[in-house]
């Protein structure tokens, strides 16, 4: 890929494997599946108008009821 590559930095690469960006992008299969796991529990035993409501909430609370 790099070969006969004269401006290709290695730096470039290590600075960016020590980015935040970089550390979440390669937790992000284990935080989807957490978030799955958490996002199932929360709705066990919730219809789909309260759940429609439990996240909605969150935008309804400190903008008012002009916002829905």
């Amino acid at each position: 890929m790099t070969a006969g590559c004269k401006t290709f930095k290695t730096s470039s690469m290590t600075r960016h494997e020590d980015l935040p960006d970089h550390k979440h992008a390669l937790a992000a299969g284990e935080l989807k599946a957490n978030f799955d796991n958490v996002l199932s529990k929360a709705l066990t035993g919730i219809e789909d108008d309260e759940a429609i409501n439990f996240f909605l909430w969150p935008i309804y609370l400190p903008n008012g009821p002009n916002v829905l």
